[in-house]
């Protein structure tokens, strides 16, 4: 009986785990721009290299739980509402420039780094605006005017 109890308990274990294990796999999709970082390997270099490539971060310390997941929510939210106005005056900003430079290619970070070095060339021998993250921002123009 005890052996029947013991395997039914880990077998409930095994499906929460593997249940959770799934949701966060299915999260992780839905948000590519979110990466996952041990605490170990968040140094204070690799921060600022995550945050030039505007990449968002959950730093977690032996595992990752929904419980993470929904804080890095929940903080992303409140940030979201303080900054509005100032993102939408940088929106605002961004879609006068874009219509100002009507057929402009722009290609996100994670396309131009899947490229071959000559496509990668062609693309910025074209005058290609290579984005340092997957959305354009006002860093992005500021960076393409300089060397344009």
């Amino acid at each position: 009986m005890k052996l029947i109890l013991l395997l039914f308990t880990t077998g409930i274990l095994s499906s929460v785990s593997y249940s959770q294990q799934s949701e966060i796999a299915d999260w992780q999709k839905k948000h590519p721009h979110v990466l996952f970082v041990e605490q170990g390997d968040y140094t204070p270099e690799f921060k600022a290299q995550l945050e030039s490539f505007n990449r968002d971060v959950i730093v977690y310390d032996s595992e990752i739980t929904m419980g993470l997941i929904d804080a890095y929510a929940s903080q992303t939210y409140e940030k979201s509402t303080i900054y509005t106005v100032e993102r939408i005056d940088e929106a605002n900003d961004i879609k006068a420039w874009l219509g100002q430079n009507k057929g402009l290619k722009i290609v996100p970070q994670s396309q131009f780094i899947t490229q071959t070095p000559a496509e990668q060339n062609s693309l910025i021998e074209s005058g290609a605006l290579i984005l340092e993250g997957e959305k354009i921002t006002l860093q992005d123009i500021e960076n393409y005017e300089a060397t344009h």
